[in-house]
C-alpha cells in the first residue's frame, strides 16, 4: 500500500502550508525556459557538498572508468558561491583537481548571491540537494540528463551507456535504478528516487517550473503523502513514460545517506550518533585511495581499542548505536569498492572492515 505521511486532514492541512510557504520562497531561486534544439546524448549532473569538496574524486573516478561516450557534457552543481569554495579550498587547489579529469572536462556551476542567502536561511540540506539538480539541469544542452549521486560510485563501467540506452531507445521520461516503496501498489505504479535516475531534461524544462521539482504533499487516491524531490513531477507523466531498469549488486556502490549524515555530524552540538548503520565509515575509505590513509588507520585502531566514541572528520562520533545488519552493510560495501579500485580486498582494508564487523574487538593487528 501507498505509505500516508499524514495521519488526519489536519496534519495534511497544517504540512501543505508549510511546504506551500516554502515553494513560494523557493520559486525566487531557480527558473528556467525550454530546451530549443536540444543536443544528442546525455549530461551529467552531480550535486556538489560543497563541505565534501576533497571528495569529488570518488564521483569522477567512477565516470572516468566509465563507458561514457554519448555523455557531452559532466556538470558539477555546487552548493555554494564560488568564493566560497575558493577560500575554503582556494582556485588553484580547485583547477588540480579538474586537471585529473581533463579527458571529462567538468564544469562547475555555482550558488548565486540570492541562492546562496534563502539556503543560509533555510539550513536544510534537502533544498540544497533540489537547487543543485535544477541549476543542473537549468544548463544541460542535451535532451537527457542523468543524476549522478555524489556518494554513488559505479562499478560497471558499461551501466552509463546501458542507461541511456534504455532511455533513448524507449522514448521515456524517466528511468530508475531504485524503486520509492512508498509508491506500491499504488496503480501498479513506478515512482524512482533520484539516485542515478536518468530523464528527459527537454521534457522536464518544457513542462514544469523548477520548484516542482521539489517536495510536495498531494493526495495519492485516498492517501494523504508527501511527495520528495522528483516524485511529484513522476506522477504527472504516464505510468508508461517511466522505466525501472533492474541493476545486479556488482553495478553500482552506494553507501546512502553519506552526505545526510555529514551534514548531521557537522551540525550535532555535542556528539552525532547514527541509528543501526553508519555511512560515514567509507569516507576513511576514500582519503585512502587517494593516498592518504591516516584516518583509515587512527579509526581502525580505536574500533580495535573498543572506542565507541571517536573523532572524525573534526567532530565527535559515537558508534555505539550501530547494530550487525548496518555494520555487515556498510563493511560489505567498502570491501567491493576496494575490489573495483584496487583488484583485490587489500590488507588494510580487509583489518579496517572485519573492525566494524565486530566493532568492539580488542585484538590487536598490525596496519604497518
Amino acid at each position: 500500500m501507498v505509505t500516508e505521511r499524514y495521519k488526519s486532514w489536519l496534519g495534511y492541512a497544517a504540512g501543505w502550508c508549510q511546504y506551500a510557504y516554502l515553494r513560494t520562497i523557493l520559486r525566487t531561486t531557480a527558473r528556467w525556459s525550454p530546451l530549443k534544439d536540444p543536443a544528442e546524448g546525455y549530461t551529467v549532473i552531480i550535486g556538489v557538498p560543497w563541505q565534501l569538496w576533497e571528495l569529488i574524486d570518488i564521483p569522477l573516478l567512477s565516470l572516468q572508468r566509465a563507458n561514457i561516450s554519448s555523455c557531452r557534457e559532466v556538470i558539477l552543481a555546487v552548493d555554494t558561491t564560488e568564493a566560497q569554495l575558493q577560500k575554503k579550498y582556494g582556485a588553484d587547489g580547485i583547477a588540480r583537481t579538474l586537471e585529473n579529469y581533463a579527458n571529462l572536462q567538468p564544469r562547475l556551476l555555482y550558488y548565486n548571491r540570492w541562492q546562496q542567502n534563502v539556503c543560509g536561511v533555510l539550513r536544510w540540506n534537502w533544498i540544497d540537494c533540489w537547487l543543485t539538480w535544477v541549476i543542473g539541469l537549468s544548463a544541460t544542452k542535451t535532451r537527457f540528463a542523468l543524476l549522478h549521486d555524489f556518494d554513488a560510485v559505479v562499478i560497471d563501467p558499461e551501466f552509463c551507456q546501458k542507461h541511456f540506452n534504455l532511455i533513448a531507445e524507449t522514448d521515456s521520461a524517466f528511468v530508475g535504478v531504485q524503486i520509492d516503496k512508498a509508491f506500491d501498489s499504488y496503480q501498479g505504479a513506478k515512482i524512482f528516487r533520484t539516485i542515478e535516475l536518468m530523464l528527459d531534461a527537454s521534457l522536464v524544462r518544457s513542462q514544469f517550473a523548477p520548484v516542482d521539482l521539489f517536495n510536495r504533499p498531494r493526495m495519492l487516491g485516498k492517501a494523504r503523502i508527501l511527495c520528495d524531490i522528483l516524485r511529484d513531477i513522476q506522477l504527472r507523466v504516464p505510468q508508461q513514460k517511466r522505466l525501472f531498469h533492474k541493476l545486479k549488486e556488482d553495478q553500482i556502490v552506494h553507501p546512502s545517506q553519506v552526505v545526510s549524515q555529514w551534514h548531521q555530524l557537522r551540525k550535532a552540538a555535542g556528539r552525532f550518533t547514527p541509528i543501526g548503520y553508519c555511512p560515514l565509515l567509507v569516507v576513511p575509505y576514500f582519503r585512502h585511495i587517494k593516498g592518504d590513509s591516516t584516518s583509515l588507520i587512527r579509526l581502525t585502531e580505536n574500533l580495535q581499542a573498543g572506542n565507541m566514541v571517536i573523532e572524525f572528520e573534526g567532530s565527535s562520533l559515537d558508534l555505539s548505536r550501530l547494530n550487525p545488519v548496518g555494520r555487515e552493510w556498510i563493511a560489505k560495501q567498502i570491501e567491493r569498492l576496494d575490489i573495483y579500485f584496487s583488484g583485490t580486498v587489500t590488507d588494510i582494508v580487509k583489518i579496517y572492515c572485519d573492525q566494524i564487523r565486530v566493532h568492539n574487538s580488542n585484538s590487536m593487528v598490525s596496519l604497518s
